[in-house]
């Protein structure tokens, strides 16, 4: 049980806020990227960029957008595939995993 007087410290910790020079800020900037599920990033280090670029232009070829939100549609489409895609092979390597 977190107690009145760990609430005011966390509180008071919490208005400090994130990193403030450009450097910190830099450091901090692909944190969520660990194993890559809620990364902001679409593509990540260790993955392929030509890959990517394949699904996309095969998907706006197929699908063939018109205007910028039936675009901002087929992108998101790309992403959420990539990452779809990212988190099988996750999925795939915990299976394979020997806990042993």
């Amino acid at each position: 049980m977190t107690t009145e007087k760990q609430l005011i410290a966390n509180r008071k910790n919490g208005k400090l806020g994130g990193p403030k020079t450009a450097a910190g800020k830099a450091a901090v900037r692909l944190n969520s990227v660990t194993h890559g599920l809620l990364s902001k990033e679409v593509l990540i280090k260790g993955e392929d960029a030509a890959e990517l670029n394949r699904l996309r232009n095969n998907l706006m070829a197929e699908k063939a957008p018109e205007g910028e939100l039936e675009t901002m549609h087929v992108d998101r489409i790309i992403a959420c595939l990539w990452r779809l895609k990212r988190i099988l092979k996750a999925e795939t390597a915990m299976l394979n995993y020997d806990f042993n």
